[in-house]
């Protein structure tokens, strides 16, 4: 039971500071990172270099999917200056009946 206390510990700091106390993610964050660094060092004895690499993998990841988000926002915004957007809404209507 410790530990699935232990391992939901990052997870509840979050939700108490962003969702009870309106704290914005970027500063949130943060703190729920240095809960899981210290419970995992402390508690699991996991090496140092282990959750550097973890850290650097996640960071990573974001960068990643951050890049997706920004591109499919970026191709909605040219689909919707070409006008295509009401193209496509009128095939769809089209294809449907």
């Amino acid at each position: 039971m410790l530990e699935v206390i232990l391992a939901l510990t990052p997870i509840l700091i979050l939700f108490i500071l962003m969702v009870l106390f309106h704290v914005p993610a970027v500063k949130s964050m943060p703190f729920a990172w240095i809960s899981a660094l210290l419970i995992s060092i402390f508690y699991w004895k996991i090496k140092t270099a282990v959750i550097l690499a973890s850290t650097a993998k996640g960071i990573l990841v974001a960068i990643e999917l951050s890049i997706i988000i920004i591109g499919a926002i970026f191709l909605l915004e040219v689909v919707k200056q070409a006008g295509m957007i009401k193209k496509i809404d009128s095939l769809l209507k089209h294809l449907s009946h």
